[in-house]
């Protein structure tokens, strides 16, 4: 899955809030958490982690057991944890995802407008220009 941002906001709220996910996925560890904030982009339940109900101590102790009980359990999820940061989440490809976003708006606001709705620029400006000369 290619992740996609669609304002800066979006992807730094995303890294703020996935950092302490990533860094522990990064450490081949798996993940318990709730479906809140930038997460739910990182973890694939049951795939490198575990999404668990919120304000709930009984089945974060379970989860945790659980994975601390089952080597081959744990040493999967850890593996695939490690593998979609790798995929994913390296400095390099967070780095291509912000340069992308600086790239939309390198253009003015009738340019992006034009660019959005798929309009030709020039014809746009023709169109402003007509309209003011009432044409």
């Amino acid at each position: 899955m290619k992740q996609r941002f669609k304002t800066m906001q979006q992807a730094v709220l995303l890294a703020m809030l996935a950092a302490g996910a990533g860094q522990a996925m990064a450490a081949k560890t798996p993940v318990v958490a709730t479906r809140k904030g930038g997460v739910v982009s990182v973890i694939e339940d049951k795939v490198n982690g575990f999404f668990i109900r919120p304000r709930n101590s009984k089945e974060i102790a379970q989860t945790v057991n659980m994975l601390l009980l089952d080597d081959e359990l744990r040493q999967k999820l850890a593996a695939n944890a490690y593998k979609r940061v790798v995929e994913h989440f390296t400095w390099e490809k967070i780095a291509g995802e912000f340069e992308g976003i600086y790239k939309q708006f390198k253009y003015s606001t009738s340019e992006y407008l034009a660019r959005v709705k798929g309009t030709n620029p020039k014809l746009s400006d023709f169109m402003r220009t007509a309209n003011r000369m009432r044409l």
